[in-house]
């Protein structure tokens, strides 16, 4: 589901990888492999580096929650 916007302002540092009960993962290894999502915990940029060589194939996905400047986090 796509996040739905809010009252308060979002807080950029507050981005968390979901990694199965984890909510506060900061880095997570695709399964089978296929690559490493990373949070930059000052500016909440995702990013992804895949596997090298590249020997994975299909379509990696995270899930992510993050906070509003009241600390609220969303679901």
């Amino acid at each position: 589901l796509n996040d739905v916007a809010g009252t308060n302002l979002i807080n950029p540092a507050s981005v968390r990888l979901v990694n199965g009960a984890n909510l506060d993962a900061t880095s997570f290894t695709a399964p089978n492999n296929q690559g490493t999502f990373t949070v930059n915990t000052a500016t909440g940029v995702v990013t992804f580096t895949p596997p090298t060589p590249s020997s994975a194939f299909g379509i990696a996905t995270a899930f992510y929650t993050v906070k509003d400047v009241q600390g609220i986090r969303s679901d």
